[in-house]
């Protein structure tokens, strides 16, 4: 997820901010704009977006075993067959790549609002949500040892530092915090090309 550009308070520690560095490189301003802003789906394309920790792989998994009964021919799901449209570009992977199974899928963390494809005819979203604690949990157990040492960031700081001062985006450039993604998409839950799950 990206570093939000807004203006902050200052931080609990600089390994708070080692680890918002390093989130940082994941992904550029011209990648994201090129995944969220200007990608174009097309009719026929499944798009899961989920806050992160919600799930996100199993739906992929799931949808990628449906539409391919049962192929397990790849070594990431995450880059190989369903790219995450956000880094995708920033990892070297072609978004408009053609996948060897239909529908093609791709993944978000994006909330409704800048979620590619939305009032696209012949688009569908899949959204998902989790309790927000849980979620915040298994993101901090993620991230650690990966982005920061756990010894330096303790959980009640990564939730107050890193889950807690999200809120709603002031750029496509942001992603929103997970309540501000969760009430983008409740009110969307029975539309058509809408699956809402939890």
């Amino acid at each position: 997820m990206p570093i939000e550009k807004r203006e902050r308070k200052r931080r609990a520690s600089p390994a708070v901010d080692t680890f918002l560095g390093h989130l940082q490189l994941l992904e550029t301003e011209a990648g994201r704009r090129q995944g969220i802003q200007e990608f174009k789906p097309q009719p026929g394309d499944v798009i899961v977006a989920t806050p992160a920790k919600c799930g996100t792989t199993m739906i992929l998994q799931l949808a990628h075993s449906l539409r391919s009964r049962g192929d397990e021919d790849f070594e990431e799901i995450n880059v190989d067959v369903c790219p995450c449209l956000e880094m995708a570009v920033d990892s070297g992977v072609d978004i408009y790549m053609d996948q060897r199974f239909s529908p093609r899928l791709f993944k978000t963390h994006s909330w409704y609002h800048y979620c590619p494809g939305i009032g696209v005819e012949g688009v569908k979203h899949v959204f998902v949500m989790r309790n927000p604690v849980k979620a915040a949990i298994s993101f901090y157990h993620f991230l650690g040892g990966w982005f920061f040492n756990k010894d330096e960031i303790s959980i009640d700081t990564f939730i107050q530092e890193f889950v807690l001062e999200r809120s709603s985006p002031t750029s496509w450039m942001e992603n929103a915090s997970i309540w501000d993604t969760i009430a983008s998409w409740y009110p969307h839950r029975n539309d058509e090309t809408v699956l809402f799950l939890t």
